[in-house]
């Protein structure tokens, strides 16, 4: 399982860009655009999302 830091300037996180993937944390840039839906479907490892 890991921590994922997404970039500062990234404005899109495609429909299930991260499917099932073991992700525990997420970290998102403040300046984020958009997050398509089930970016994150079935990440049941999930615990927290920051911004």
């Amino acid at each position: 399982m890991a921590d994922l830091v997404l970039p500062k300037g990234l404005e899109t996180i495609g429909s299930h860009a991260f499917f099932e993937c073991p992700i525990t944390i997420v970290t998102i840039p403040e300046d984020m655009q958009n997050i398509d839906e089930r970016a994150f479907s079935g990440c049941h490892t999930l615990t927290a999302v920051t911004f």
